[in-house]
């Protein structure tokens, strides 16, 4: 059944599976510029270079997906849409566990283009082989042509094969994420989403605290805007975790002692509290604050 992925390190191993793939689908077209005129040594060379990386994705595409766009390695850049480098921010990740080494991912988050700013939203689907540490990609269209409901808890109805074999581009790395890590990314993840996309931003806030700081998106969006500059310097210097039954929480200060409260009830599932004055927060600021050294988790870290 479909359920909001809770292991971070899986997380993470489908992040790295999709940052390979988008990273090298990308290059398919960076080396190009039509804004340019080229001689035709070089136009061979480019286009050659984009038939290497066209081989590199098709490798990573499921065969159920290469079937379903009718791909072959000869007509692939005609049948996948340009792509210009981009950066990836995963908003929600959901999992359905086919066997007890294969998994099927839907990640949903947002791109945005180096270049011009500009954001859009995307969903894929990963499938996973934990054994052989493989992958294979499913792209949006598929989705939208095959599952026109996916909810939380329904069975994921897709035929897969017990392993995914190894072929030279369609591994991943599986690590152990730290706390430090984690909470850096997190931070750095609402960071980008307050400077490119502050709708975005404003609806990961804490619902209580929405309501009483910011009455509207727009007056959100103001803020964000005349705080842009604030948004680009911080850099997150120290953190605090704690659990409760409801959620955990990790308390983050930048290098000028502003609060940024991550309230998460999963990987990368999370609202969050730009201060500690609007709404009442049971005391922590006042434990966090008369807590010793010792107590204090993750001060000055690396950036």
């Amino acid at each position: 059944r479909l359920q909001r992925v809770s292991n971070r390190n899986d997380f993470y191993a489908v992040k790295t599976a999709l940052t390979k793939f988008y990273t090298i689908y990308e290059m398919i077209y960076e080396a190009r510029n039509d804004n340019y005129i080229i001689d035709d040594e070089a136009k061979a060379s480019i286009e050659e270079e984009q038939k290497e990386n066209a081989a590199l994705i098709y490798n990573m595409l499921d065969t159920k997906y290469i079937e379903f766009k009718g791909i072959t390695k000869d007509n692939l850049l005609s049948k996948l849409e340009k792509r210009s480098s981009s950066t990836i921010d995963i908003d929600n990740m959901y999992v359905s566990q086919k066997t007890q080494t294969m998994s099927i991912y839907i990640v949903q988050g947002t791109s945005r283009e180096m270049k011009s700013g500009k954001t859009t939203t995307f969903q894929v689907m990963v499938k996973i082989d934990f054994r052989n540490r493989t992958f294979t990609i499913f792209l949006q269209d598929y989705i939208t042509a095959n599952y026109k409901n996916l909810t939380i808890g329904n069975e994921l109805q897709i035929e897969t094969a017990e392993t995914i074999e190894k072929n030279t581009n369609n591994m991943y790395d599986y690590t152990d994420i730290t706390d430090e890590a984690y909470v850096k990314d997190l931070f750095n993840g609402y960071k980008q989403k307050l400077i490119y996309n502050p709708e975005l931003a404003y609806q990961k806030l804490d619902e209580q605290y929405k309501s009483k700081k910011f009455e509207t998106a727009e007056k959100f969006k103001q803020y964000a805007e005349n705080n842009i500059r604030r948004s680009v310097m911080a850099e997150i210097k120290e953190y605090q975790k704690q659990k409760t039954n409801e959620y955990t929480e990790y308390i983050c200060i930048d290098q000028n002692g502003r609060y940024y409260i991550f309230r998460e009830n999963g990987v990368m599932n999370y609202s969050v509290i730009l201060d500690t004055y609007t709404i009442d927060l049971p005391e922590f600021v006042k434990k966090y604050e008369a807590a010793g050294e010792t107590q204090k988790v993750g001060l000055n870290i690396k950036n």
